[in-house]
């Protein structure tokens, strides 16, 4: 049985010795490894990215009022291309960790009188999954074994984009994505 430290080979250029291989740790967490016994952690997600022009602003739709840019019907009418989003779509279908985050305490020489701690939740990609601030990440209902269900994909919960870190290595090679997200309820 080969080490997989050592079979490992990295897509864009191998990590030095001292370095660990986050790429190659991030596969591991999301999707298992069974020859360490390692469960895997990843969910699917499904990322919403919308079509852009050569502004990078998005493509509206056909439904889309320019007047008030929003939607010209009610948003509780689907329209068949956009699903009173007003702006054209593909949905992509990923693998990531989604992670309840404290973030760290900021401190300085003027004590306030008290701290206000946030939770920040984060959802982690592997480096080569294509997220920006402007799309969605949209968690879906699973079954008990963490499959998508038969049939149209229920949505669970829209995931606003707050900021989207590609986190870098020493050599400055992205290891994976942390995406922090918030709660969207429209």
């Amino acid at each position: 049985m080969s080490n997989p430290w050592t079979s490992y080979i990295s897509t864009l250029r191998a990590t030095t010795a001292r370095e660990l291989d986050l790429r190659y740790e991030l596969h591991e967490i999301l999707f298992g490894n069974p020859t360490k016994n390692m469960l895997p952690h990843g969910r699917i997600f499904i990322i919403r990215r919308f079509r852009r022009d050569t502004d990078n602003e998005r493509v509206p739709c056909t439904c889309l009022n320019p007047n008030f840019n929003r939607p010209a019907r009610n948003p509780s009418h689907k329209c068949r291309f956009c699903d009173a989003e007003g702006y054209l779509f593909e949905d992509h279908f990923v693998v990531g960790y989604f992670s309840m985050e404290y973030p760290q305490p900021f401190s300085t020489k003027e004590e306030s009188f008290g701290s206000l701690e946030a939770i920040a939740p984060s959802v982690y990609f592997e480096y080569n999954v294509q997220v920006d601030e402007k799309d969605y990440i949209l968690e879906p209902y699973l079954t008990e074994e963490g499959e998508l269900a038969d049939g149209p994909v229920k949505i669970k919960r829209r995931l606003k984009i707050n900021v989207c870190q590609e986190m870098r290595a020493d050599r400055g090679r992205i290891e994976y994505l942390r995406c922090r997200v918030s709660e969207d309820h429209t």
